[in-house]
């Protein structure tokens, strides 16, 4: 009987531990399976990275064409669809397993068809297991196929829809699939955003050089009419020094600075401001911002939101309306910039700004006492009238463009200059704090210096830099080293400085860290 009781004791204990040694192996096979998936879905969107920066110098329809061909190709889709908006219009510029140019709804209303619901609603839109006789594809030899499944993607980067990937399937899409495409999705989204806005600089550079190209053809009429304009000279001097005068007093004035609180309460302002606003100093100390804005804004969502991102340490920028004191509206160019203590924690806010409203006022001067100008000949007078007038909004563009860099210098972006050699020219303290520098100890080195060794021997380095001389500018989002070898991603624009001459003179950088 005791021999009987110890073996039925000793069964008990190996299939309590054969059960447990089953679980832990089925516990590690789960977690091989999650690690396989994880390491499955970071592959592929590191190589979808990768063709996104690949193709981001691209026109649109070679980038959305090789877009929707790797969509497809690796989710299996049987046919794809790339949509743009283009003025409230979904427009098709790019296709998978179909011709562009014959598909019958290639322009697409907002809100119209499934394409435009979902740029409409800004949600992905999923139909599965939809039936037999529902949809019907036709490919060659009139072979007709039952589509299984349908999604559409919708394009969007900061809130803003760009555009809508329209993929169909034979058979059903898994869920992983599904949440793996809404990944790529976003990253097109930002990069067609960039793509995007590079046209649109590209349009304004193109429309830039026609009126310098006009400006030039006006240059040679006065010349061929330089005699005749003699009994004018010293007038049309004269006009020229009082522009420049006009020009010099707006760039040579103070910049109106504020300090708040992190509740937007006044701490301090600069006689520049206080002139501007009609305050004194007194009046406004420890008052709040609103009683700068009209009272409907101070208690909407949108200033609400305003001052919640400045408190979060986010800086903010643009063209402001403002009241003054005797209630007068002034229209001014600034940024909220967010002052942060020894631990990265929003300390207070400094407003920096100029009076846009007072530089149209002067401009309007401007043009009107050029416009005093006369001659003899009518249509001499024309010409001449035309030249200043291009001539000052030429010299009015570099004055604003001083105060814009200067702006830019103060604010949160980090900014550095180079010559065509790669040497570092300057940097903003954004920079310094964001690379860990002093600018003593990068002055005069090399842009290398904040890349690795293999990346700064490569030839995708030289090509980038040979492009940059040539002045192609280059964007996107960079990997960079900060002192003490600190890794650093960040997403920025190497531009083309030029001279008068429209030689490359130096490149400027401005960056963001991501």
């Amino acid at each position: 009987m005791e021999t009987i009781l110890k073996n039925g004791s000793s069964n008990g204990v190996d299939k309590k531990q054969d059960h447990n040694y089953e679980s832990l192996l089925n516990e590690l096979k789960e977690k091989e399976r999650f690690f396989e998936k994880k390491n499955w879905k970071d592959s592929i969107i590191g190589n979808f990275d990768e063709l996104l920066r690949l193709n981001y110098n691209k026109s649109i329809p070679d980038f959305t064409h090789n877009i929707i061909e790797y969509l497809a190709e690796h989710s299996q889709a049987c046919q794809g669809i790339f949509y743009i908006i283009k003025q409230e219009t979904l427009k098709a510029v790019g296709g998978y397993a179909c011709n562009i140019a014959q598909l019958p709804n290639k322009e697409l209303p907002l809100g119209e068809g499934l394409a435009g619901q979902a740029a409409s609603s800004k949600k992905v839109i999923f139909f599965d297991d939809i039936p037999a006789e529902g949809i019907h594809l036709k490919f060659a030899g009139n072979m007709q196929f039952n589509v299984g499944s349908l999604l559409f993607l919708p394009l969007i980067f900061n809130e803003k829809v760009f555009g809508v990937i329209e993929l169909l399937y034979l058979k059903g899409l898994s869920q992983e699939y599904k949440d793996l495409l809404e990944v790529l999705a976003k990253n097109t989204a930002a990069t067609l955003e960039s793509i995007l806005n590079n046209e649109l600089t590209q349009k304004l550079l193109r429309e830039a050089q026609e009126k310098e190209n006009e400006l030039q053809a006006k240059n040679e009429e006065m010349t061929q009419n330089m005699e005749e304009l003699k009994s004018i000279q010293e007038e049309m001097k004269k006009k020229q020094n009082e522009t420049l005068n006009f020009v010099q007093a707006i760039g040579s004035s103070e910049i109106a600075l504020v300090e708040f609180d992190l509740q937007s309460k006044i701490l301090r302002a600069n006689e520049s401001f206080l002139e501007l606003m009609g305050y004194s100093l007194e009046e406004i100390v420890g008052k709040p911002h609103q009683i700068f804005v009209e009272e409907h804004y101070a208690q909407s969502e949108g200033y609400k939101t305003f001052w919640d991102n400045l408190r979060e340490g986010k800086s903010q920028k643009g063209e402001f309306m403002r009241h003054t004191k005797n209630n007068e509206e002034v229209h001014i160019f600034g940024a909220y910039s967010v002052m942060k203590d020894a631990d990265g924690e929003p300390l207070k806010v400094i407003k920096l700004a100029t009076n846009i409203t007072e530089t149209k006022q002067l401009l309007y001067q401007l043009e009107e006492n050029n416009a005093s100008l006369k001659t003899q000949e009518e249509e001499l007078r024309q010409s001449l009238e035309e030249l200043i007038t291009v001539q000052n909004n030429l010299e009015d563009k570099n004055s604003e463009m001083e105060h814009f860099y200067e702006a830019i210098n103060n604010s949160s972006f980090a900014m550095i200059e180079f010559d065509l050699q790669s040497n570092i020219i300057n940097a903003n303290d954004a920079f310094l704090e964001l690379f860990g520098y002093e600018l003593h100890e990068i002055q005069g080195h090399k842009h290398r210096t904040f890349v690795t060794e293999e990346y700064a021997n490569s030839e995708e380095y030289a090509s980038f830099w040979s492009n940059l001389g040539q002045g192609i500018p280059q964007k996107g989002i960079f990997n960079r080293i900060g002192k003490n070898h600190k890794p650093i991603k960040i997403k920025g624009a190497y531009s083309i400085i030029k001279d008068k001459q429209g030689e490359v003179k130096k490149i400027l950088k401005l960056a963001t860290e991501i």
